[in-house]
């Protein structure tokens, strides 16, 4: 666990947590950088800050701080889920 303490932990997760999480998970499985699927972390991820989601699902300060652990290699599942849900629906 993280010796940092968040202020507010149930307020939205911050644009700053949002990109860099987004940076994170952008990596594919070679370690090379896919610059699309940054933006689609971060949409997914910006889309879940909306508060019309509800509050069981709503990306706060907490969730975004435990998901910088360095243990979490890959998107959760939740997250990826609606991501791929969003491509499927909206082909190019």
């Amino acid at each position: 666990m993280s010796k940092y303490v968040i202020k507010n932990p149930n307020d939205i997760a911050s644009d700053a947590q949002v990109d860099a999480l987004a940076k994170k998970f952008s990596f594919d499985a070679k370690g090379k950088k896919n610059f699309a699927l940054e933006r689609q972390v971060w949409a997914t991820l910006n889309s879940f800050r909306d508060k019309k989601v509800g509050k069981t699902k709503l990306f706060t300060k907490e969730k975004a701080h435990l998901l910088f652990d360095k243990s979490i290699k890959k998107l959760p599942k939740v997250y990826d889920d609606a991501r791929k849900a969003y491509l499927k629906a909206n082909p190019k």
